[in-house]
């Protein structure tokens, strides 16, 4: 396979993205009361604030409840060792052992 092709062009989009930033760089704002403040700025839309909150808010819920799911599980297998009814099944664990998986 070539690849000088694919060199050239990320090379030329390269030079292209710091020649824009460079020319957007010189241009003057108008909204700056001092020409020798040069910090950045973004805003972040409500939409996406909100959807940050939301996903958030989503994962503590599944790690909260995989917290109460896993203690729930814990405490029955402890039960059912501790009682002696606790039975794996060979072929499962094998399987999951060999695939990685738990089911």
């Amino acid at each position: 396979m070539d690849i000088r092709g694919i060199n050239r062009t990320i090379s030329q989009n390269l030079h292209e993205y710091e020649a824009a930033a460079k020319e957007n760089s010189q241009k003057p704002d108008s909204k700056k009361s001092d020409s020798t403040d040069k910090t950045d700025k973004i805003q972040i839309s409500s939409e996406a604030k909100h959807l940050n909150i939301i996903d958030f808010a989503t994962s503590k819920i599944k790690d909260d409840f995989n917290k109460e799911v896993s203690a729930d599980i814990i405490n029955k297998l402890k039960a059912q060792i501790k009682s002696g009814s606790y039975k794996p099944e060979a072929k499962i664990i094998a399987d999951a052992i060999l695939t990685g998986t738990d089911s």
